[in-house]
């Protein structure tokens, strides 16, 4: 089937289906993920709105269907640690391929455009369900299209209280001022440094959405690095850089003896460097260093900020399409109205893989 054109005109969208996937793996690491248990949560858009008029997270039709569903393949140790899915347990389960007609029949019922909305699904979901249905040579309908959540939630969730980020500076620098430094003196001699942590917004295995390597990390990583190597040169008194240069820029030659420090304009000084690895640990780690690293995008922490609840049986695929439609309905009208700016056509979703192609 041809690929559709995407327009930049709004799409008046009328249904919505919020979906969650539970797979074999992560793709960052196998391409060939499949998946384990699909999750749709199917409502006409007045029912977000007369949701929204009555304050309620919940709206109260909305149409289910949650399939676990046989991968023929593997499925990873860690995955099933995250969804306690393994093939064990889903052995007795249909394909993907034998249920396709019962989420296509879910899909028809509802009132056309219809718009599936997913966490991290440009990068997770809609391709990895994309290759799910081109594999058993399939395709959904033109007017169905999908919006990825995460972008959305960046632009909307931490707007709702815009003296939060200083609030939250106000309350770091209180407790810098409060608590003792990483590294503390009792007269002559130091103590041990504090271990330093990894926050829990940063999780390299969290459905690949925060994991190492990003442009984020490598940027801060570099950023940090050259802080170090600052503070180290200034442990170092009185460092002739001219004379560094100009040794550097000619051809060493053979010597019988090393000069003095005194002739090098080097003096030797102690370097603590379990406290530079705490300093580096500290800034790459610490809140202050970048807004991006004030709040966690992961649904788990824009749901508990949002509804001051915590996600029960989180990383089960109906759990957290419940939890991403309280949070969709938290926001409300504008964040329906992005997602008729910002749709695009599902058939348009780039293959996540081809079986063919790794034959």
């Amino acid at each position: 089937m041809a690929r559709m054109m995407e327009s930049s005109e709004p799409v008046n969208i009328n249904s919505f289906i919020v979906l969650d996937l539970e797979t074999t793996g992560l793709p960052c690491f196998d391409k060939l993920t499949k998946i384990t248990e699909i999750s749709l949560l199917c409502l006409d858009r007045s029912q977000i709105m007369i949701a929204v008029k009555n304050k309620q997270l919940m709206p109260r039709v909305v149409q289910k269907l949650n399939l676990c569903v046989y991968p023929c393949r593997f499925i990873n140790c860690g995955a099933t640690e995250v969804s306690g899915l393994n093939n064990e347990l889903l052995e007795t389960c249909k394909t993907f391929g034998d249920v396709f007609d019962i989420i296509l029949e879910m899909i028809n019922m509802m009132p056309k455009p219809i718009c599936m909305v997913a966490h991290n699904g440009n990068k997770f979901d809609f391709p990895i369900l994309r290759s799910e249905i081109a594999h058993i040579k399939k395709n959904l309908p033109d007017d169905i299209y999908c919006a990825d959540t995460l972008p959305a939630f960046k632009e909307f969730v931490y707007k709702n209280k815009p003296n939060e980020a200083e609030e939250l500076d106000e309350a770091e620098q209180m407790a810098d001022d409060s608590e003792p430094s990483a590294v503390e003196k009792t007269g002559d001699s130091e103590q041990e440094p504090k271990i330093v942590f990894l926050p829990d917004d940063i999780n390299p295995t969290d459905n690949g959405k925060y994991l190492w390597g990003t442009d984020d990390w490598n940027d801060e990583l570099i950023r940090v690095t050259e802080l170090i190597e600052n503070e180290l040169l200034e442990e170092v008194n009185n460092i002739n850089l001219d004379e560094i240069r100009k040794v550097n820029e000619t051809t060493p030659k053979r010597r019988t003896n090393c000069l003095p420090s005194s002739q090098t304009g080097l003096k030797k000084k102690k370097i603590n460097h379990s406290k530079d690895k705490i300093n580096a640990s500290k800034n790459l780690f610490s809140n202050k260093n970048s807004n991006a690293a004030k709040h966690s995008y992961k649904l788990k922490d824009c749901y508990e900020y949002l509804t001051e609840k915590k996600i029960i049986n989180q990383h089960r695929a109906d759990s957290d399409t419940h939890a991403l439609l309280e949070c969709i309905v938290k926001i409300g009208p504008q964040l329906l109205d992005w997602f008729d700016n910002n749709c695009k056509p599902f058939n348009n979703v780039t293959e996540l893989w081809n079986i063919q192609k790794h034959k």
